[in-house]
């Protein structure tokens, strides 16, 4: 542990932050950060969902509750990860085909672009 001098630069709190303890500034992030996250969920399930919002029309007639919009969140990652799952299974020499593939094409682009047929 090292010591600072009088010469090293002192971390300077603003004068709110010293008076109040960090507990409550934290909870109190904490709690926008929740609401921050609610909102946005509900702002994805919106836009995602088949429903057209039309010019001018107010979100909240539009706007699901937060339950439906995190089911909603929450579909999509499980389908995300099912999918994720599936290429996993895919067996090995479906991936080496497909970079085989991928290399004759791209030889044939070069080909193509030297002139070189051979």
């Amino acid at each position: 542990m090292t010591v600072p001098d009088a010469a090293s630069p002192r971390l300077e709190l603003p004068a709110d932050a010293s008076e109040r303890p960090a507990g409550p500034q934290m909870s109190g992030q904490i709690r926008h950060s929740v609401m921050w996250v609610q909102q946005l969920l509900e702002f994805v399930a919106v836009a995602e969902s088949p429903t057209l919002v039309e010019l001018g029309q107010s979100l909240h007639q539009t706007r699901p509750t937060a339950r439906d919009a995190i089911a909603q969140v929450t579909q999509s990652f499980v389908d995300k990860k099912a999918d994720d799952h599936s290429a996993a299974e895919q067996p090995a020499q479906e991936h080496v085909f497909r970079h085989e593939a991928l290399q004759a094409v791209l030889a044939q682009r070069r080909a193509l672009r030297t002139g070189n047929f051979g």
